[in-house]
């Protein structure tokens, strides 16, 4: 029975741990934004939580921009002042232990995907939240701008969501790999 309880406790002790530390693979930022059609600089100023009565597992965040450094898609649009409406992690409904949520008045460089059914989405990495002023440094270069210093977008949500059925990152960018 001593031997048991031994046991019970190491595999407690040291596996579990380990196990709980690789929740979140480690992925370069530079390395996640083929993924992203739209990176910008904002402001969480709503929050639209889900309605207990309808089955999604998503709340709403409104975020304000601040700045728009990439933006892909021809059919939205986006200046400094508009919100952009992202999907992140059901407050009511947790989940799993990696549900992401951000608080209410967070201020970030958000690096945005497109879900397959159009909505625009903080619900697959950590990596999707980088501090104000590490542009440079995730991004790395100016993506295509208009003579109005705004982004020019390539594709069409539905155009980007059949390319990431296809392929993996940006339907435009060629340089940069994929992370898988």
């Amino acid at each position: 029975m001593r031997t048991f309880y031994l046991l019970t406790w190491l595999i407690g002790g040291f596996m579990l741990p380990s196990l709980a530390s690789a929740c979140w693979n480690a992925i370069e930022p530079r390395g996640f934004t083929p993924r992203c059609p739209v990176i910008v600089t904002g402001t969480i100023t709503r929050i639209d939580v889900e309605n207990p009565r309808v089955k999604t597992d998503y709340d709403l965040a409104h975020i304000t921009i601040s700045a728009v450094h990439k933006n892909r898609l021809t059919d939205s649009p986006f200046r400094v002042g508009d919100v952009i409406k992202v999907r992140m992690h059901a407050r009511v409904k947790v989940k799993t232990s990696t549900d992401l949520r951000y608080p209410l008045k967070d201020t970030a460089l958000w690096l945005i995907e497109l879900d397959p059914d159009g909505a625009f989405s903080l619900t697959t990495h950590p990596i999707q939240r980088q501090p104000v002023g590490a542009e440079r440094k995730v991004i790395g270069e100016s993506f295509n701008l208009s003579k109005t210093g705004m982004p020019i977008g390539s594709h069409t949500k539905a155009q980007w969501i059949a390319h990431r059925k296809t392929k993996k990152g940006d339907p435009k960018d060629t340089s940069r790999k994929e992370v898988p």
